[in-house]
């Protein structure tokens, strides 16, 4: 089911950016990927759109940039050459830490599109835990034709919770190229 359409900017790539498919709490999300080696992911009640979210929560201090612990990703193949944005609504309860290791615990990240991986860390836009609020990571440069767009934690402390909704990976200018790098 794609809805994300219906809730969202028309030209989303992503596959139930609302949580809403499964239309139940307690589930892996439909239309990602899951990693949980060091957590959970499930969806709940509530959200910024539509009557669901997704939460990711760690269960233990593990995970790196390139083995997050916990995270909900999807990957693209055959996209047209140019530049992307991904935003992401999101609430977390460890807002605006000041140790260095929890402000990089919770990210975005766009990678695998011929150019260096880009990453926004969340919990620095979170100014409580209670509000939902926008991440925008910009000029995401398409140059292979593919991509592998997530939400992640890594590192982070037992009972770390980041809580997702709206998700959206739209291009923004065409590179025009025919050739494909």
């Amino acid at each position: 089911k794609r809805v994300s359409a219906a809730l969202g900017n028309p030209n989303n790539l992503l596959l139930n950016s609302s949580f809403e498919a499964d239309e139940a709490t307690s589930v892996i999300p439909s239309g990602w990927n899951a990693i949980t080696t060091g957590g959970t992911v499930k969806t709940q009640s509530g959200g910024t759109e539509g009557g669901y979210s997704a939460k990711l929560t760690s269960v233990t201090r593990t995970g790196s940039f390139d083995n997050p612990s916990v995270g909900i990703y999807q990957s693209f193949t055959g996209l047209e050459q140019g530049t992307y944005t991904l935003t992401a609504k999101i609430r977390t309860n460890n807002p605006n830490p000041s140790s260095v290791s929890l402000q990089e615990a919770a990210f975005i990240e766009a990678k695998n599109t011929g150019a260096p991986a880009m990453r926004a860390f969340v919990n620095l836009f979170a100014a409580n835990n209670t509000d939902w609020v926008y991440v925008y990571l910009r000029n995401v440069i398409v140059y292979n034709g593919e991509a592998t767009i997530g939400i992640y934690l890594k590192d982070a402390v037992a009972g770390m919770t980041l809580e997702v909704d709206d998700v959206q990976f739209y291009m923004e200018h065409s590179d025009l190229n025919p050739i494909q790098n």
